[in-house]
């Protein structure tokens, strides 16, 4: 049952790839019918994966589609389909495609927004900054760069205390100087946004006052 499904998003997803207009409304209505259907997104998520055996176009389609399921319909899914979706983005955050980063990092974005504290999140960023190749860095580093320009104030607030790891691989001289720039560009976006946060309260409080 459950590789039939798979094997149904998988053809699903190409067909919304379609270049026929037929082939692609067929896919969208079937979309439609679908995507608030509880395991729905759970099988959405799995299908973005490169385990999924997808192709990098179809797995593009997957983190367009969840990333629009996401942000419309968080509080409408199932514990089970929040957990899952929760999971396969952890577990994708080094993604190499970076074609699909900065899906992956949109999706990411709109869970926190909609779905509150995520500590997992947050430690495994930390983990990457810490202890992660180069490579795994520099994906946790576009990662916060994503939650602190688009996540709003609260989000940019509890990603404080990975401010002082971004300095320390800023400073780390074993660090590749693109990675380092990044480093320091995520600070400044950190800075940035929760001044701006504290600027817009303050203006708040002040015409409050003054009506």
């Amino acid at each position: 049952m459950a590789a039939a499904q798979d094997l149904e998003m998988s053809q699903m997803l190409v067909a919304l790839c379609s270049d026929d207009k037929d082939t692609r409304r067929g896919a969208e209505n079937a979309l439609a019918g679908s995507r608030q259907l509880p395991g729905f997104a759970s099988r959405l998520a799995a299908a973005t994966t490169a385990a999924s055996g997808n192709t990098v176009p179809s797995r593009q389609m997957a983190l367009t589609v969840l990333k629009q399921l996401v942000k419309d319909h968080w509080g409408d899914l199932t514990m089970d389909d929040s957990a899952a979706v929760r999971h396969v983005l952890l577990e994708s955050l080094a993604e190499e495609a970076s074609a699909l980063r900065g899906l992956l990092h949109a999706c990411i974005v709109h869970v926190c927004a909609a779905g509150g504290q995520w500590p997992h999140l947050q430690e495994r960023l930390a983990l990457g900054l810490a202890r992660g190749t180069p490579q795994e860095a520099t994906c946790c580093v576009e990662c916060i760069v994503a939650l602190l320009d688009e996540g709003g104030k609260e989000v940019a607030s509890s990603l404080g205390p990975l401010q002082a790891a971004l300095l320390r691989l800023a400073a780390d001289e074993s660090t590749p100087p693109d990675l380092r720039r990044l480093c320091v560009e995520a600070h400044v976006a950190g800075v940035r946004t929760v001044v701006a946060g504290s600027i817009n309260s303050d203006e708040t409080v002040v015409a409050a006052a003054a009506g």
